[in-house]
Formats: structure tokens, C-alpha cells, sequence
């Protein structure tokens, strides 16, 4: 896609880049923001987004009304990485990499974090009642839920 056919004023490359990097921010941010009704906590001001894909939006004035017109991104011409970002709802890649993706060490985020709660807890029990603590279990869910809010400017991910 073109700058030039959005009827955007020629300026620098770096400008470009730089202007429309941060639009398409602001729009992914609304975008996962009112991607489809979602359930709202009471007690707090998150949006329930699990299962919604990520979307990108191009805004821009109008060149004869200044009207702001906004177009999605067509996915055909973006790099097959990111057609498989927008392809698949945005908790999907952080149920990945909770429980999918494995380090050096094959383990997953969830199994090291198991191990650090296990090692908290048994380390808790020693201090508080000087005996060893054994066979502690630890049991996270492998899935989870993708919540938003937006205080002021900034997008926060619970996930």
C-alpha cells in the first residue's frame, strides 16, 4: 500500500515511518478495545478481549473534507509473520507462550513458575515452622483469559 494514495502530504521517510507506526498503535489499541462487546468485570475496569484477533486501521483526513476516513490494513500485502499475528485472537499467543513454548531447559513460563511458587512455599513453611515442607504441587492453567483497559493513553494486557 501507498502512502501517496491516503492523500497524506510528502514529507521525510523517517516522518512517514514514524507517523503512521504510531497510528497504527492507536488504532490496534481501540481496535482491541471495541473489537466485539466484551464482559466487564464489576470489580474493576477491565474488557474481557480472549478470542478477539488482533486489527489494524489506517486513519487519516479526508484531503477535501478533513473528515478522518478510516480503511483496514489489507492482510495480503503484509509479511506472512504478520498475517499470522492478525490471524489468531491475541490470547492465543499468550496461552503460546504461557504453556507452549519452552527455553533451553524445555520448560514452559507456567513450569517455571510452578517451580518458583513450589520453591516460595516451601521456603515459607521452613521459616514460619522450621520443618521441610515435601511433595508440593503446583497446578496453573494452561489457557487464560486476555483483559484490556486503557488509563489515560496507555493500553494494559491482563492476562
Amino acid at each position: 500500500m501507498q502512502l501517496n494514495s491516503l492523500h497524506m502530504p510528502q514529507r521525510s521517510h523517517r516522518w512517514r515511518r514514524a507517523a503512521v507506526a504510531l497510528l497504527l498503535l492507536g488504532v490496534v489499541v481501540i481496535g482491541l478495545l471495541s473489537g466485539r462487546p466484551g464482559f466487564v468485570m464489576a470489580d474493576d475496569d477491565y474488557t474481557d478481549i480472549t478470542g478477539n484477533p488482533l486489527q489494524v486501521h489506517v486513519r487519516f483526513p479526508d484531503k477535501d473534507t478533513g473528515s478522518a476516513i478510516e480503511l483496514p490494513i489489507p492482510t495480503t500485502g503484509l509479511s506472512p509473520q504478520a498475517q499470522q499475528l492478525l490471524g489468531a485472537p491475541l490470547n492465543q499467543w499468550f496461552d503460546q507462550y504461557w504453556s507452549g513454548t519452552t527455553d533451553s531447559n524445555g520448560l514452559t513460563m507456567r513450569d517455571r513458575s510452578c517451580e518458583a511458587a513450589k520453591t516460595a512455599t516451601g521456603k515459607a513453611i521452613s521459616d514460619a515452622t522450621g520443618q521441610t515442607a515435601h511433595d508440593i504441587s503446583c497446578n496453573f492453567t494452561t489457557t487464560g483469559p486476555l483483559r484490556a483497559r486503557m488509563p489515560g493513553r496507555e493500553l494494559v494486557l491482563s492476562y
